[in-house]
């Protein structure tokens, strides 16, 4: 995070070093900043004025999506004049699924599912989905394994994800056994 201060800094953006409480050590003491309740240094960069949190967390890194563990309410930024605290609203997050099929007699179902995850649930996926090898994982497919060993992977489909603001989407089409026949029920 420091390396990406000082690239900004020398192509004359604006940017600040800013201070955080990792999540796991509990919420910052505002009234009265102590240092040892710091354990976490990022960025905050102003683009077209608006101010973005920008942290290095590996290749899915967004801006504007810090690592989860640093929302944790505030973040403690180095002004010209004096430090201050910025307020840290964490981004609401949805993972939508939308399944259709039809389950046979034998109990396996062709479905069609459609995930639309937005934020750090996407965020999640799409880094997913771009470091997998192995063709059968990846979100929607990882889940449905864990229930279903039998799963199979007939088509998935998706773009990468690159707009914060967007949701990510993956279309997945599977063959899975969801009922177990027994007489004349399903």
């Amino acid at each position: 995070n420091m390396m990406l201060y000082t690239v900004l800094k020398n192509n004359d953006i604006e940017v600040q070093p800013v201070l955080t409480g990792l999540r796991d050590y509990g919420r910052p003491i505002i009234e009265f900043p102590v240092l040892r309740q710091f354990q976490h240094l990022m960025v905050m960069a102003t683009l077209d004025g608006e101010p973005y949190l920008l942290d290095v967390d590996g290749n899915a890194s967004i801006a504007g999506l810090p690592r989860v563990g640093a929302l944790n309410e505030a973040v403690w930024a180095f002004g010209e004049d004096e430090p201050y605290w910025v307020e840290v609203q964490s981004p609401v997050v949805t993972n939508v699924y939308q399944i259709n099929g039809q389950i046979g007699e034998d109990g396996m179902a062709d479905l069609s599912i459609k995930n639309q995850a937005k934020q750090y649930f996407a965020l999640n996926a799409s880094a997913d989905l771009m470091d997998e090898n192995d063709e059968i994982e990846g979100p929607v497919i990882d889940h449905l394994l864990a229930k279903f060993p039998e799963t199979e992977l007939k088509g998935r489909e998706f773009e990468p994800w690159t707009d914060p603001t967007e949701p990510f989407v993956v279309d997945v089409e599977v063959k899975s056994p969801i009922g177990q026949p027994i007489d004349d029920y399903l």
